[in-house]
């Protein structure tokens, strides 16, 4: 798959999460979602295309200024804090099945901040060296609902996030493609850990 190939994998429109819903009351409503300025694709492209096109980004000539690599540095905070979420659902699913695909789920947020790490610059590693990292809450969720609902809120307030840093950025800019490729991540372990949630109000 070339350059080009990759970047029109995101070119898909698709809602993307508004505020914090509480689930055991809105689950059985609509999706609690709402269009906002971030694009999504309807369909999550595979695990593997997230890094392929940070990869691509990293050697736009956008990627050696300090907008980008801000960005850069504060989505690779923010992955690692949803792994760290992600890691813990995983660790209190209540079934083999379960525990697999939340594993998978971290695995490629794992790979995603990898590829972020590979395009950090001399500047990037400059804030990453200031910034004090974000410190996973030392307390461990083991109730299987509970460390979901962590999972899907942290995920939340990293779309809203991602949208609020890259406000305001051309479309079609190195920086504005960066946050549109982390929101689709987001977007599609959102959709995936919601069905999870439904699931198991299902068979509660």
């Amino acid at each position: 798959m070339d350059e080009t190939d990759t970047m029109s994998l995101f070119r898909r429109r698709q809602p993307a999460t508004k505020g914090r819903p509480d689930y055991r009351l809105k689950l059985e409503r609509a999706d609690p979602t709402a269009r906002d300025t971030i694009d999504t694709p309807t369909v999550a492209p595979a695990d593997s295309t997230y890094s392929l096109v940070i990869g691509s980004l990293s050697r736009h000539p956008e990627a050696e200024g300090v907008a980008f690599q801000a960005v850069v540095v504060g989505m690779l905070q923010m992955l690692s804090n949803i792994e760290h979420h992600e890691c813990q659902a995983a660790e209190a699913a209540l079934s083999l099945a379960q525990k697999e695909k939340l594993a998978h789920m971290a695995d490629t947020v794992r790979a995603t901040a990898q590829a972020l790490r590979e395009a950090i610059r001399s500047k990037g590693a400059h804030m990453l060296d200031l910034t004090p990292s974000a410190a996973p809450s030392a307390m461990k969720e083991t109730a299987w609902w509970f460390a979901l609902v962590e999972a899907m809120e942290v995920v939340e307030e990293s779309l809203t996030w991602t949208k609020s840093l890259v406000a305001g950025r051309p479309r079609g800019s190195a920086v504005r493609t960066l946050g549109d490729v982390i929101a689709r991540l987001m977007r599609a372990h959102h959709t995936a850990l919601l069905e999870e949630a439904k699931h198991w109000l299902d068979y509660e």
